[in-house]
């Protein structure tokens, strides 16, 4: 009677766990997902500056105005404020904030329409480095899967420091610097 039960137990516990794992292997194959760890060798299209003699700028080259600088030369208060207004909760998820998740949806469903998304920096560092920005469901499951892997590969400030130098800013400038340049001409 025992070894029954035992048993029933068992393959309702070991069910659930092969068909997850199958359901997995299966979603990765199928989204494609790349690999994370290219980031480590990754570096982002910057700009050329010519200098005089005198050490002055006279000339700029690029495709995208951009400068990477380390998270440490970035005013504390500018990194603040970007996770204030894209991502309240950046140090406290996995790399998907499902709180916003449902607060989106909820939102969403009240106006009848997107009014609202709910993609963390994470997400939005793996839709711009890696995905399209086509608004699909498996764009967005491919968003997800790629944020967790950036979650557990790198620590938060390698996130928001990759995120900080690549966003685009408008007026051509990509990542803080070149913005703080474009439209204040300051470093």
């Amino acid at each position: 009677m025992y070894s029954r039960i035992i048993k029933f137990t068992a393959i309702l516990i070991a069910l659930p766990m092969i068909f997850g794992v199958g359901l997995g292997y299966g979603l990765v194959n199928y989204l494609e997902i790349p690999d994370v760890k290219q980031l480590e060798s990754y570096r982002p299209k910057s700009s050329t500056r010519l200098y005089a003699d005198d050490g002055t700028l006279f000339a700029e080259l690029y495709v995208e105005k951009r400068v990477p600088i380390p998270l440490t030369e970035m005013p504390k208060h500018l990194r603040l404020a970007f996770v204030a207004i894209e991502d309240v909760r950046f140090y406290n998820h996995f790399g998907v904030d499902i709180r916003g998740i449902g607060r989106a949806f909820v939102r969403n469903v009240m106006k009848k329409g997107i009014s609202e998304g709910a993609s963390t920096i994470t997400q939005q560092l793996a839709r711009n480095l890696y995905l399209t920005p086509q608004k699909t469901y498996k764009r967005k499951i491919e968003e997800a899967i790629l944020a967790i892997q950036i979650e557990r590969t790198y620590s938060k400030d390698e996130i928001l420091n990759m995120y900080l130098n690549l966003i685009y800013l408008g007026e051509g400038a990509h990542g803080v610097e070149a913005a703080a340049y474009t439209y204040f001409h300051k470093k």
